[in-house]
């Protein structure tokens, strides 16, 4: 991964973390406001203040989030993708929550600022918004983050929606102010919903197999790399003479799978998946050797095939840089170097970009 790949896909889970817990806290303090809970030493004005202030804070990194996720030469989102709902490839259903959760923060801000021209009731009615965002914005986050599974960002979204369900069933149970009413119906359906997400969670981000129930390139990829091997023999025999047009670029999207270390002490990875772009082809990428303490290998063996649409390619790794390979492939029309930067997320997906140039005889 070169340094501007890691700065730009760090940006965007930090931007996007970070806006989270400013979203949890500005959510929060308006149910203390709601609570009516202050002190002489912390009056009102200053939550009132604050929670526009965190607010504001929550749409800034809101924005460093997007436009990270846009401008990432991995995921190649662009802005359609980050601004429109399902115009995303990547699991486009909790995308679209995020996006929704963008644009009615937005009207919550904005009532806010209009607050004295559209009149105390209007706004209240917007502002009960703010319980959506928070809701898809969770939602989002459990779904498209690559570090759901982590301890600490289940404990983050755990401790998240512990407190605002907290200060949400006061509010409800046991309102503050004389004319206020408790509204036990409606704190038991948000307590419905909390367990149904959470049992969604446990169900779905939280266990294995998310990446591709969840859909999106990872989802199509693990299909065109289970298809491909079945098909890609008779494809090869129909166009024995097929080549790949050179230079090509192409997105790379797949699976790794780590096998167990042998009596020698060495493994094997397995990188199984797809190229979309200038060529569609099933790319599988073998590494044998001995295993590092930081997770990566110390290559002894490797291989490399590449096939569907066009003739079956074969050929090895010559050069390994972290995540950085090159390989020299071969089929009996032409010799190729493919050149693969590739990101691994932490639920076994790889996605990355691949070019392929010609390669003469004397160098494959």
């Amino acid at each position: 991964m070169t340094t501007w790949n890691a700065v730009t896909w760090d940006t965007a889970r930090a931007g996007g973390l970070i806006a989270y817990v400013l979203l949890t806290t500005a959510v929060a303090l308006g149910l203390v406001l709601r609570n009516r809970w202050q002190s002489s030493r912390w009056p009102r004005l200053v939550t009132n203040e604050l929670h526009g202030y965190v607010s504001l804070l929550a749409l800034v990194f809101i924005a460093v989030h997007v436009f990270a996720v846009a401008i990432d030469p991995f995921t190649h989102f662009g802005l359609a993708a980050v601004l429109v709902p399902f115009a995303s490839h990547y699991r486009p259903i909790w995308m679209s929550l995020g996006i929704v959760a963008l644009y009615l923060l937005l009207a919550v801000w904005v009532s806010s600022r209009l607050r004295r021209r559209i009149g105390h009731r209007l706004w209240r009615q917007i502002h009960v918004l703010a319980f959506a965002v928070y809701g898809a914005a969770t939602l989002h986050g459990l779904g498209t983050g690559s570090d759901t599974r982590t301890i600490w960002a289940a404990a983050l979204y755990a401790g998240s929606v512990g407190l605002v369900g907290a200060l949400l069933a006061v509010r409800l149970l046991a309102p503050a102010g004389r004319e206020a009413r408790r509204r036990p119906l409606a704190a038991g359906v948000a307590a419905v919903a909390v367990l149904v997400a959470a049992a969604w969670s446990l169900g779905g981000p939280f266990a294995p197999g998310w990446s591709a129930r969840a859909g999106g390139t990872a989802a199509r990829a693990a299909v065109a790399a289970a298809t491909a091997p079945r098909r890609a023999r008779p494809v090869a025999a129909r166009l024995p003479s097929a080549v790949v047009q050179t230079p090509f670029t192409a997105r790379y999207a797949g699976t790794l799978t780590i096998g167990q270390v042998n009596e020698q002490g060495r493994l094997t990875l397995r990188i199984d998946g797809a190229l979309r772009g200038a060529t569609k082809d099933h790319l599988e990428i073998l590494i044998h050797g001995i295993p590092l303490e930081d997770g990566g290998v110390a290559m002894e063996q490797s291989r490399v095939r590449m096939g569907t649409t066009t003739a079956l390619y074969r050929g090895e790794i010559t050069s390994l840089h972290g995540t950085s390979l090159v390989a020299a492939l071969r089929s009996p029309h032409q010799r190729l170097r493919v050149d693969l930067t590739l990101r691994i997320g932490r639920d076994g997906t790889v996605v990355g970009r691949a070019r392929g140039t010609a390669a003469p005889a004397a160098t494959a």
